[in-house]
Order: structure tokens, then sequence, then C-alpha cells
């Protein structure tokens, strides 16, 4: 397994905890919906169902430009199909220029429901 897969897997490992904590049961992890891939369904006993995608990615200086790209496209695509659960996308690292630009028009029209970053380099213990 590559350095960047492990490091997503255990940044999902993290949010996964986050949301039990927060009283969110996990349905499905990796659910296709509509022909995407979202790395986690989720319900919450207040909230109902979310669907979660979680991008991480080691050094902040190397912001996973393409994954957050397709994270927008995916659930701009997933309110065309008809997809009306929340979307949440939780961000390993703040957004730079154009990036936080395109995340926050994605809010503003819907196709996103809320983004969370943790700075998850500090939780994982600093990883390059």
């Amino acid at each position: 397994m590559s350095g960047e897969k492990a490091h997503g897997n255990e940044g999902e490992r993290i949010v996964d905890r986050l949301l039990r904590y927060e009283r969110w049961g996990i349905i499905e992890r990796q659910s296709r919906i509509f022909g995407h891939t979202l790395d986690m369904l989720a319900e919450h006993p207040l909230h109902g169902e979310a669907l979660i995608e979680v991008k991480v990615w080691a050094d902040p200086k190397t912001v996973g430009t393409d994954n957050v790209k397709k994270a927008i496209a995916d659930a701009y695509d997933l309110r065309a199909a008809g997809e009306t659960r929340p979307y949440i996308l939780v961000l390993s690292h703040e957004l730079p220029g154009l990036l936080k630009d395109m995340l926050q028009r994605a809010v503003d029209v819907g196709a996103i429901t809320e983004v969370r970053v943790l700075a998850l380099n500090v939780i994982m213990g600093g990883l390059p």
C-alpha cells in the first residue's frame, strides 16, 4: 500500500471515530450512489442520512488538487442525478486560492452541504 493510500485510510479511520463520537452511525463504507463511490454513508438520529467524503493528504503544501476537484464534481453530479441527502466533505487541511473558491461556490449552490477541516497532520502525529 502506498504512503498516500495508507495516509488516506488512517484519515478515514479518524473521521469514522469523530462521526461516531457525534452519534453518527456508519451504514456503509465505499457506498456506490449514482455511479459514484463515496467513503461513507452515515446516519444521525436527528439529522438522518448523509454522504461522507474524506480527502486527506500528507503535506499541506501539496494539496490533493485533483482529489478535491473530483469531490466537487461528484457532489454536483449527484445533485444533478437527484440525490438529496446532505453531502459532507471532510478535508485534512485548509484549501488555498482557487480550490477554496470552487469549494465555496459548491456550498453556496447546495452541491456540498458542509465542509469540515480537521488538520489531520496534527492529529496523526505530524506525518510529513
